[in-house]
Protein backbone atom coordinates (compact mmCIF):
# COMPACT_ATOMS: atom_id res chain seq x y z
CA UNK A 1 0.00 0.00 0.00
CA UNK A 2 1.30 3.44 -0.90
CA UNK A 3 1.39 6.10 1.83
CA UNK A 4 1.01 9.59 0.44
CA UNK A 5 1.87 11.55 3.57
CA UNK A 6 -0.90 14.03 2.76
CA UNK A 7 -4.14 14.54 4.64
CA UNK A 8 -6.66 13.90 1.87
CA UNK A 9 -9.51 15.50 3.85
CA UNK A 10 -7.47 18.69 4.24
CA UNK A 11 -6.65 18.69 0.53
CA UNK A 12 -10.31 18.21 -0.38
CA UNK A 13 -11.29 21.06 1.95
CA UNK A 14 -8.77 23.38 0.34
CA UNK A 15 -9.90 22.38 -3.14
CA UNK A 16 -13.49 22.95 -2.19
CA UNK A 17 -12.66 26.38 -0.73
CA UNK A 18 -10.85 27.36 -3.94
CA UNK A 19 -13.73 26.00 -6.00
CA UNK A 20 -16.25 28.07 -4.07
CA UNK A 21 -14.08 31.18 -4.31
CA UNK A 22 -13.60 30.68 -8.07
CA UNK A 23 -17.31 30.09 -8.55
CA UNK A 24 -18.11 33.23 -6.58
CA UNK A 25 -15.80 35.39 -8.65
CA UNK A 26 -17.13 33.86 -11.87
CA UNK A 27 -20.61 35.22 -11.33
CA UNK A 28 -22.14 33.51 -8.33
CA UNK A 29 -22.30 30.23 -6.48
CA UNK A 30 -22.50 27.12 -8.60
CA UNK A 31 -23.71 24.99 -5.70
CA UNK A 32 -27.19 25.47 -4.27
CA UNK A 33 -27.25 27.61 -1.15
CA UNK A 34 -30.00 26.45 1.28
CA UNK A 35 -30.16 29.85 3.01
CA UNK A 36 -30.58 31.67 -0.30
CA UNK A 37 -33.28 29.21 -1.34
CA UNK A 38 -35.13 29.74 1.94
CA UNK A 39 -34.99 33.51 1.44
CA UNK A 40 -36.33 33.06 -2.09
CA UNK A 41 -39.33 31.27 -0.59
CA UNK A 42 -40.34 34.61 0.89
CA UNK A 43 -41.15 35.90 -2.61
CA UNK A 44 -43.74 33.19 -3.26
CA UNK A 45 -47.48 32.96 -2.65
CA UNK A 46 -47.13 33.01 1.14
CA UNK A 47 -45.62 36.49 1.25
CA UNK A 48 -48.58 37.92 -0.71
CA UNK A 49 -51.30 36.35 1.46
CA UNK A 50 -53.35 38.07 4.12
CA UNK A 51 -51.85 36.38 7.18
CA UNK A 52 -53.17 36.02 10.73
CA UNK A 53 -51.39 37.26 13.84
CA UNK A 54 -48.36 35.21 14.90
CA UNK A 55 -47.58 34.14 11.31
CA UNK A 56 -43.88 33.42 10.90
CA UNK A 57 -41.88 34.56 7.85
CA UNK A 58 -41.70 32.01 5.02
CA UNK A 59 -37.99 31.12 5.51
CA UNK A 60 -38.75 29.99 9.06
CA UNK A 61 -41.11 27.30 7.75
CA UNK A 62 -38.50 25.69 5.53
CA UNK A 63 -35.91 25.57 8.31
CA UNK A 64 -38.30 24.35 11.01
CA UNK A 65 -39.92 21.67 8.83
CA UNK A 66 -36.50 20.38 7.77
CA UNK A 67 -35.35 20.08 11.38
CA UNK A 68 -38.61 18.49 12.54
CA UNK A 69 -38.68 15.93 9.74
CA UNK A 70 -35.12 14.90 10.59
CA UNK A 71 -36.12 14.58 14.24
CA UNK A 72 -39.24 12.51 13.52
CA UNK A 73 -37.28 10.39 11.05
CA UNK A 74 -34.76 9.68 13.77
CA UNK A 75 -37.64 8.77 16.10
CA UNK A 76 -39.00 6.32 13.52
CA UNK A 77 -35.53 4.77 13.27
CA UNK A 78 -35.49 4.28 17.05
CA UNK A 79 -38.90 2.60 16.89
CA UNK A 80 -37.81 0.32 14.05
CA UNK A 81 -34.68 -0.62 15.95
CA UNK A 82 -36.59 -1.23 19.18
CA UNK A 83 -39.22 -3.39 17.52
CA UNK A 84 -36.64 -5.46 15.68
CA UNK A 85 -34.78 -6.03 18.93
CA UNK A 86 -37.93 -7.19 20.69
CA UNK A 87 -39.54 -8.91 17.67
CA UNK A 88 -42.71 -6.93 18.21
CA UNK A 89 -45.60 -6.79 15.76
CA UNK A 90 -46.31 -3.13 16.62
CA UNK A 91 -43.70 -2.05 14.07
CA UNK A 92 -46.02 -2.92 11.20
CA UNK A 93 -48.69 -0.49 12.37
CA UNK A 94 -46.93 2.43 14.01
CA UNK A 95 -44.14 2.95 11.49
CA UNK A 96 -46.42 2.39 8.50
CA UNK A 97 -48.84 4.96 9.94
CA UNK A 98 -45.87 7.31 10.43
CA UNK A 99 -45.14 7.06 6.70
CA UNK A 100 -48.84 7.65 5.95
CA UNK A 101 -48.63 10.80 8.08
CA UNK A 102 -45.65 11.93 5.99
CA UNK A 103 -47.71 11.51 2.83
CA UNK A 104 -50.55 13.51 4.39
CA UNK A 105 -48.05 16.19 5.38
CA UNK A 106 -46.53 16.44 1.91
CA UNK A 107 -49.97 16.69 0.26
CA UNK A 108 -51.02 19.68 2.36
CA UNK A 109 -49.00 22.38 0.48
CA UNK A 110 -50.53 21.26 -2.81
CA UNK A 111 -54.05 21.62 -1.38
CA UNK A 112 -53.32 24.95 0.29
CA UNK A 113 -51.02 26.75 -2.16
CA UNK A 114 -51.77 25.21 -5.55
CA UNK A 115 -55.50 24.59 -5.26
CA UNK A 116 -56.20 27.46 -2.79
CA UNK A 117 -58.73 25.21 -1.07
CA UNK A 118 -58.39 26.68 2.42
CA UNK A 119 -61.36 24.85 3.95
CA UNK A 120 -60.12 21.48 2.66
CA UNK A 121 -56.61 22.36 3.82
CA UNK A 122 -57.98 23.21 7.28
CA UNK A 123 -59.80 19.88 7.57
CA UNK A 124 -56.72 18.11 6.16
CA UNK A 125 -54.53 19.84 8.74
CA UNK A 126 -56.81 18.80 11.60
CA UNK A 127 -56.74 15.22 10.29
CA UNK A 128 -52.95 15.36 10.07
CA UNK A 129 -52.77 16.70 13.62
CA UNK A 130 -54.89 13.82 14.93
CA UNK A 131 -52.99 11.21 12.89
CA UNK A 132 -49.59 12.50 13.96
CA UNK A 133 -50.67 12.68 17.61
CA UNK A 134 -51.84 9.06 17.43
CA UNK A 135 -48.54 7.98 15.84
CA UNK A 136 -46.59 9.90 18.50
CA UNK A 137 -48.50 8.07 21.24
CA UNK A 138 -47.78 4.71 19.55
CA UNK A 139 -44.09 5.65 19.33
CA UNK A 140 -44.11 6.64 23.02
CA UNK A 141 -45.41 3.18 23.97
CA UNK A 142 -42.68 1.44 21.98
CA UNK A 143 -39.71 3.74 22.71
CA UNK A 144 -40.02 6.58 25.24
CA UNK A 145 -37.39 8.84 23.65
CA UNK A 146 -38.89 8.36 20.19
CA UNK A 147 -42.27 9.47 21.48
CA UNK A 148 -40.74 12.49 23.21
CA UNK A 149 -38.93 13.41 19.99
CA UNK A 150 -42.32 13.75 18.28
CA UNK A 151 -43.54 16.48 20.66
CA UNK A 152 -41.89 19.44 18.88
CA UNK A 153 -43.41 18.43 15.55
CA UNK A 154 -46.82 17.94 17.17
CA UNK A 155 -46.58 21.46 18.62
CA UNK A 156 -45.56 22.82 15.21
CA UNK A 157 -48.51 21.06 13.56
CA UNK A 158 -50.84 22.69 16.12
CA UNK A 159 -49.36 26.07 15.14
CA UNK A 160 -49.67 25.34 11.40
CA UNK A 161 -53.26 24.16 11.90
CA UNK A 162 -54.03 27.46 13.62
CA UNK A 163 -52.53 29.34 10.67
CA UNK A 164 -54.45 27.27 8.13
CA UNK A 165 -57.79 27.75 9.85
CA UNK A 166 -57.08 31.45 10.37
CA UNK A 167 -56.26 31.93 6.68
CA UNK A 168 -59.51 30.17 5.79
CA UNK A 169 -61.54 32.37 8.15
CA UNK A 170 -59.81 35.53 6.88
CA UNK A 171 -60.48 34.52 3.27
CA UNK A 172 -64.20 34.08 3.98
CA UNK A 173 -64.59 37.42 5.79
Amino acid sequence: MIHLGVNIDHTATLRQARYRQAAHTAGGNIEPDPVALALLADTGVYSHMKLPPLAAPAPVFAAVWAALLVLSGWASYLVIRATRAENLKRFDKSVIWYFVSLAVNFAWPFIFFNLNMYLVASVWSIGYLLLFGWVALKFLKIHKNAGLMMIPQFAWIVYCTYLTIAVFVMSVL
